[in-house]
């Protein structure tokens, strides 16, 4: 039990948000994968699924192995599935800009961008804030 509590103590503040980073990303593939489909794009693009779940699997690793490099590729693979997203959504965004038809944003798209924003933000933080392969200085 010492051994545990000890690893849980020298992990920074980057390990901790790197989980929560790992189930965003796999509720915005999710999401997408739900309500991906509108009538502005009739089909899904399976390289945003794809990037989530790379993203979502690299987090994981650098979850259990605790190395930093591996959250930053995590963090670029969520952040191109999201740039992905939009630019499948770019039509119904649009739409919804011009207001032609009083379109609105539906909830499912307010969802999937909620779930990408909170896995590019706990990336991010998970990656700059992690003490990964740092060797703490001892005071004399």
């Amino acid at each position: 039990m010492t051994k545990i509590s000890e690893f849980l103590k020298t992990r920074g503040f980057g390990y901790y948000v790197t989980l929560p980073a790992a189930i965003f990303a796999v509720a915005a593939a999710l999401s997408y994968e739900k309500t991906g489909v509108t009538e502005f794009s009739p089909n899904l693009d399976g390289m945003v699924a794809t990037a989530c779940y790379v993203g979502a699997a690299l987090f994981l690793v650098s979850f259990v192995l605790d190395y930093k490099p591996v959250r930053y590729a995590g963090y670029l693979a969520v952040l191109f599935a999201f740039m992905k997203y939009v630019a499948t959504q770019v039509t119904y965004i649009a739409n919804v800009l011009v207001s032609i038809d009083a379109t609105t944003i539906s909830d499912g798209m307010k969802r999937t961008m909620l779930f990408f924003g909170a896995a590019i933000l706990l990336g991010l933080i998970g990656a700059i804030t992690s003490h990964a392969g740092q060797k703490k200085e001892e005071s004399v």
